[in-house]
């Protein structure tokens, strides 16, 4: 019975971009581990922010900042949370959850194949995906009752029979926790996911765990970080822009290879045909766009020109 499994291992696995290995890398190249100590830093951010106010509801325990990191070397697993469940305990809705559980470490594929570092863009939404594992009660389900949205992220339960208690890792409540780190992550500029309609609600994120590597690699838009873009040594990305005049009359779409208000306003005045160069940014609701907002803005956002 569920309720007397003792010493269970939960490997809250994700997606193909969340799954895990045992396979851990030694220490080694300066990337991996500025990689690791980009990880920690924004760990901590996240943890800070978290601790100025009541934690949410669904957290079991609050984020540790003790949970070591650890580089995983097996191609196409980006990310596992190591757990250790004492035991489960049926509830009175008949779901048996852990009465206690210790999570040993989180493990992230940071290298493609080819040994190149992969974008924080990659490596930060898995690490949120992972953080939101170490504060979800594990519970368990009867196969037959889950999703097929959520064995897809652990394949390992369709060995099961219909009837058969497997461990579910990506609960509502997990998705829930996953959602408020999200939150947090992109109020202090850490990540941003694309943006899409009710994009924290659980089938956005159950659609996005499901992205394949190969698709995120290809170009797909996964997200920015505006604090660690260029952390890891990739060059900062062009800005997309749509660019109007005051009177809102006439729109262009631009692309800013150099985040800087002489390139907005260089831009707008030939991109507009205006006859007089501007002096000044707006955003659509009027306030003034300096550099260090622009920095921080999204692709797609509306600037206007006098």
């Amino acid at each position: 019975r569920p309720a007397a499994a003792a010493t269970t291992s939960a490997e809250a696995e994700g997606s193909p971009l969340n799954q895990g290995s045992e396979d851990v890398q030694p220490p080694g190249t300066a990337d991996r581990e500025g990689a690791l100590s980009l990880l920690q830093h924004a760990r901590e951010l996240i943890i800070a922010e978290m601790e100025r106010g009541p934690l949410p509801d669904t957290f079991f325990c609050p984020l540790s900042r003790d949970v070591p990191l650890r580089a995983l070397s097996r191609q196409g697993f980006h990310g596992k949370c190591d757990i250790r469940v004492d035991r489960y305990e049926v509830e009175d809705d008949g779901i048996p959850r852990a009465v206690a559980f210790a999570v040993r470490f989180i493990g992230l594929q940071l290298h493609d194949q080819n040994g190149t570092i992969l974008p924080v863009e990659l490596l930060l939404p898995t690490f949120l995906h992972e953080l939101a594992h170490t504060v979800t009660r594990p519970e368990m389900r009867r196969c037959g009752d889950i999703p097929e949205s959520l064995l897809r992220l652990q394949p390992h339960a369709r060995e099961a029979g219909a009837k058969d208690f497997v461990e579910v890792h990506h609960s509502d409540v997990f998705y829930a926790n996953f959602s408020a780190l999200l939150r947090v992550a992109e109020k202090l500029g850490i990540y941003t996911l694309p943006p899409s309609p009710n994009k924290f609600a659980p089938k956005s994120l159950i659609r996005f765990d499901n992205l394949d590597l190969e698709a995120s690699l290809g170009g797909l838009n996964l997200g920015r970080s505006h604090l660690f873009a260029t952390a890891l040594g990739a060059p900062a990305k062009p800005l997309q822009v749509l660019l109007t005049d005051a009177a809102r009359s006439r729109q262009k779409p631009v692309t800013l290879p150099i985040r800087s208000i002489a390139e907005v306003l260089a831009q707008a005045k030939q991109r507009l045909n205006l006859r007089r160069r501007p002096t000044s940014v707006a955003d659509a609701s009027g306030r003034a766009v300096d550099d260090a907002r622009l920095a921080s803005l999204e692709d797609g956002a509306l600037l206007v020109v006098a």
